[in-house]
């Protein structure tokens, strides 16, 4: 009987003690992750931060956070490469731009003056708050080998020493010191490609919508609610419209006043619009243990048509918020008040020693857009949905949720109506990507087919948000194959 009761006792302490750590080991990770992190920006943040959904969705995204180790061989790998690179093939630390950001230029060629290669610049991801071009060496070797090409990765401002114009910023100016200064390393300005992964496949789609800027304001805007920011987006100060300093914001340019390249205003531009251009979606077979990758499924469709290879996802987007790009306020501003719905601030001076937006777009043939956030409302969304929103750089880093439209490249193709003169768009996306879904990319190039632009689609069954990034820094990884065979066949396309 002494036995029964005993082993009863200890069964229910066992009990008690797994109960107790479900509880408590979940909210200590969810204190800890907002205490790094940053709390929620309202006033019940504690409510919110410990709620049991979010809690224990927060826990789940920290578990498959953890699986990136799997990387760790990988990651000794490129910083040896990195710390031991010949510095006759990679220039480090190059300065550039108004935020004094550095970029590296990988050139595994002689340099011949009379054969001048092109270049892609590559803008790593890292949800706008993480990362380092000394991470990417590899991957740029590769690209590099492979593509017969000189590739310049760059740094650029993280939240919170910088916000998303700022990001954008460092952008359009990696493009103009490349338009300036690559002929020096063998590059050609003129054949320019940007690969962006990510944040980073944002950042590029958004710069190179600045540099259509000009092209885009010549169209009517959508007739809908409009979005009107701050001054301080535009003036750099931290006040909002009632005189009070907004949290966070300080460490901006708000937008960046420092915007050197010249916009061609006043003159009308022409935009060459490709009706006849097509969109293609194809989805390719992973490898399973081989290096061979074949088409599963290879379509190609006119624009308008929907893409019924992909389910489309279970969350709707924001549908309900209807911004126009290019909304001021409702006042009428003077002619030369400046541009009225850039994300930076473009300064006409210096005409005889800068490219002008239309030079630099011109130069710029093709973006390839890997695993990218095109939607920052539906991101945001998905981002609740894995209980990351609050401890996400996204939402600080893009001023808060009433500006979240502004800075969406679907939206802002959306509300065009009508075609403008893109580069080919590239989009590739894996099935299994958990941290960006699959419809982001789906839906940006329904955007884009809407307005005729010549878009493709590459879907790789079996393919994460990491891997196919990851992947291109080893021939011997499962896709490398299948993303660097996209990347060639673009150049070969476009160069």
């Amino acid at each position: 009987m002494k036995t029964d009761n005993k082993m009863l006792r200890q069964i229910v302490k066992s009990a008690f003690l797994l109960a107790s750590s479900a509880v408590a080991v979940p909210y200590t990770v969810a204190l800890l992750c907002n205490v790094l992190y940053g709390w929620p920006q309202s006033r019940d943040k504690y409510k919110r931060a410990f709620h049991p959904r979010k809690v224990y969705a927060l826990n789940y995204a920290v578990l498959q956070r953890l699986l990136r180790f799997k990387y760790a061989p990988l990651y000794f790998r490129w910083k040896f490469f990195y710390s031991n690179a010949d510095r006759s093939i990679l220039a480090k630390d190059l300065s550039y731009g108004r935020n004094d950001r550095t970029l590296d230029v990988y050139s595994p060629f002689p340099h011949n003056p009379a054969e001048l290669r092109p270049v892609v610049i590559f803008v790593y991801g890292g949800a706008w708050g993480a990362g380092d071009k000394s991470m990417y060496g590899l991957l740029c070797m590769q690209i590099a080998s492979k593509l017969g090409v000189i590739v310049c990765c760059i740094n650029y401002s993280l939240y919170p020493q910088g916000y998303v114009d700022d990001m954008v910023q460092d952008v359009v100016d990696a493009i103009n010191w490349v338009h300036e200064n690559i002929h020096t390393y063998g590059g050609n300005k003129d054949q320019i490609m940007l690969i962006g992964h990510s944040s980073g496949a944002h950042l590029s789609a958004m710069a190179i919508l600045e540099l259509l800027h000009d092209e885009r304001i010549q169209i009517q805007p959508f007739k809908g609610r409009q979005l009107q920011f701050d001054d301080q987006h535009y003036t750099g100060s931290n006040n909002n419209s009632n005189g009070e300093e907004q949290e966070g914001q300080e460490g901006s340019s708000g937008s960046s006043e420092s915007f050197a390249l010249l916009s061609e205003n006043g003159e009308q531009q022409n935009s060459e619009v490709n009706n006849g251009a097509t969109s293609t979606f194809e989805v390719l077979n992973g490898q399973q243990g081989g290096k061979e990758s074949t088409m599963a499924s290879s379509e190609t469709r006119p624009c308008d048509d929907s893409m019924d290879v992909i389910p489309s996802p279970t969350e709707e987007s924001a549908e309900d918020v209807v911004v126009a790009e290019g909304g001021g306020g409702e006042e009428e501003e003077d002619e030369d008040s400046g541009d009225d719905d850039s994300v930076v601030t473009v300064r006409p001076k210096d005409i005889e020693r800068h490219a002008t937006l239309v030079d630099l777009c011109k130069s710029v043939k093709a973006f390839v857009g890997l695993a990218g956030v095109y939607n920052i409302a539906d991101h945001y969304i998905h981002e609740y949905g894995r209980g990351v929103e609050d401890i996400s750089s996204m939402g600080r880093a893009m001023y808060g949720e009433d500006h979240f439209e502004r800075f969406s490249p679907t939206v802002i193709i959306k509300n065009l109506g009508r075609s403008i003169s893109l580069p080919k768009m590239v989009l590739v996306h894996g099935t299994e990507d958990i941290v960006v879904p699959l419809s982001s990319t789906t839906r940006f190039s329904d955007a884009l087919s809407d307005i005729f632009s010549d878009v493709t689609v590459r879907v790789l069954p079996g393919c994460d948000h990491f891997d196919v990034m990851i992947d291109l820094m080893m021939p011997e990884r499962r896709f490398y194959d299948s993303v660097m065979g996209i990347l060639m066949e673009t150049c070969k396309k476009v160069f």
